[in-house]
């Protein structure tokens, strides 16, 4: 059994060496010029992260990691990225807590802050590369309603 697993390892390792021998610049994929869709990205705007740093969260909290992973965050630097891991195009949400602090006027007015940065400063300016799943002030129900309605009839999300 160990000389069969021995002999299975030395084959496929030298499959391995043979198939960078023929694509030296990257997988076969990248090559033919197939290009990957990533559905579950995450984005911050400019007055999101100054929320998320307003509210002065102790660290190690999840507000404070978000603030802190996405402190030098832009949509440009986002296209380099995905660039570089062959991303074609990327749907976008917050991540947690997105819109939702405990207060509803303010996650209403976050959630429309985000969903007409993520239309207007990601999907217009950067066409084709980036989709929206709208962001919504949940758990308040008759907010979370208009801003569907907003996001979908204004500013056609995704």
């Amino acid at each position: 059994m160990d000389a069969m697993k021995s002999r299975r390892d030395f084959l496929a390792g030298l499959a391995g060496l043979g198939a960078a021998a023929l694509f030296p610049g990257g997988s076969p994929a990248q090559d033919a010029g197939i290009r990957r869709i990533d559905v579950h990205q995450h984005f911050v705007s400019p007055e999101y992260h100054a929320l998320l740093v307003s509210k002065n969260a102790p660290q190690g909290s999840v507000i404070a990691a978000v603030a802190n992973a996405f402190r030098t965050y832009t949509p440009a630097r986002n296209i380099e990225e995905m660039d570089k891991a062959g991303v074609a195009t990327a749907l976008v949400s917050p991540t947690a807590p997105a819109a939702w602090f405990g207060y509803v006027e303010e996650a209403r007015r976050v959630a429309r802050e985000m969903n007409e940065f993520a239309a207007a400063k990601m999907v217009a300016a950067y066409k084709g590369r980036f989709g929206v799943f709208a962001t919504l002030p949940m758990p308040d129900v008759e907010g979370t309603l208009k801003e569907i309605e907003y996001a979908y009839d204004t500013l056609k999300v995704d």
